[in-house]
């Protein structure tokens, strides 16, 4: 069993939490999200494993394979800010919507071990309580692959999507933009 961390259990985090536990992939799901009553409702569902309550100490996970950051724009970069010395086996993972200023921070930090999937799906309600299981399937996801990252180190995040019945597109980063300026 693989560990994961999803630093964010809003609508999007939660319901990517959610799908892995209903398609019963083998991954252990660690979580942080400073609001702790969606760390308690996930856990009390058991859409999570392990709650993380102080984001310091995520380091002390052992054999993290993948990092889902799935919040804010602002607080993704401030989650990578404090990722950027993660082991570099750990891969990175951006929900984001709009990719240009995490990705401008991410060249200016050199951290390579970062892609963005960016699932394009979502609902007018936000946070935790509205998360479902389902909100990704026969949905596209986005791929921007900014570090020309190989198959070996994306695999378990495509395996994710594709597990959960999403679609994976592939695009570049300024495509994603141009894209998401017309929708």
């Amino acid at each position: 069993m693989k560990n994961i961390l999803i630093l964010g259990l809003g609508l999007i985090g939660g319901s990517l939490a959610k799908a892995i536990k209903k398609n019963e992939l083998e991954y252990r799901i660690y979580a942080y999200d400073p609001d702790k009553l969606s760390l308690e409702k996930a856990l009390n569902d058991e859409s999570i494993d392990v709650a993380i309550e102080q984001i310091e100490t995520i380091y002390q996970i052992e054999d993290l394979s993948l990092i889902i950051l799935s919040s804010s724009i602002d607080k993704t970069i401030e989650n990578l800010e404090l990722l950027k010395f993660i082991d570099k086996k750990t891969l990175l993972v951006s929900l984001a919507s709009s990719l240009s200023s995490i990705n401008d921070f991410v060249e200016s930090e050199g951290i390579k071990n970062i892609i963005f999937t960016h699932p394009i799906s979502g609902s007018h309600k936000s946070g935790y309580e509205n998360a479902s299981p389902n909100l990704f399937n026969q949905k596209n996801v986005i791929r921007v692959n900014v570090n020309d990252l190989q198959e070996n180190q994306t695999h378990e995040i495509e395996k994710i999507w594709s597990s959960i019945g999403s679609n994976i597109i592939n695009m570049s980063l300024d495509d994603h933009e141009r894209f998401l300026m017309f929708t």
